[in-house]
């Protein structure tokens, strides 16, 4: 997800395919909470089902039912103008559990739980 100052969202698969027409409800839901800052924040587009759990066979088939659809993020890339890059995940983390998206049910930050960094043996 590509989000501009303006708040204009771009939705794009891996493949640099533009999805941003098949999800108009993701487009913008940022904007505001951004600040007017760009982002640029990976993440997975999902279908969900009656009980809220993701559901791959409804996202294939979401033209023919109305299935529920959210963007579940899991990193940060960018912010404002800083490329965030080279930066450790936890600390990229830390920046995205600082965005606080107005409806959960259309973006949701994905839980995360760091792990112990390995020591060398002595």
């Amino acid at each position: 997800m590509r989000v501009a100052a303006d708040g204009t969202t771009v939705l794009t698969s891996r493949n640099n395919n533009d999805f941003t027409g098949r999800f108009p409800e993701l487009a913008g839901t940022l904007a505001d909470v951004l600040g007017g800052r760009r982002a640029v924040l990976d993440g997975e587009i999902v279908a969900l089902d009656e009980a809220g759990r993701p559901d791959f066979g409804l996202l294939q088939n979401r033209g023919t039912t109305a299935a529920a659809v959210a963007y579940f993020v899991f990193d940060v890339l960018q912010l404002g103008d800083d490329v965030l890059l080279d930066l450790s995940y936890d600390e990229r983390r830390a920046i995205l559990e600082g965005i606080e998206p107005p409806d959960k049910n259309l973006v949701a930050i994905t839980p995360f739980t760091a792990t112990p960094t390995s020591r060398p043996p002595a």
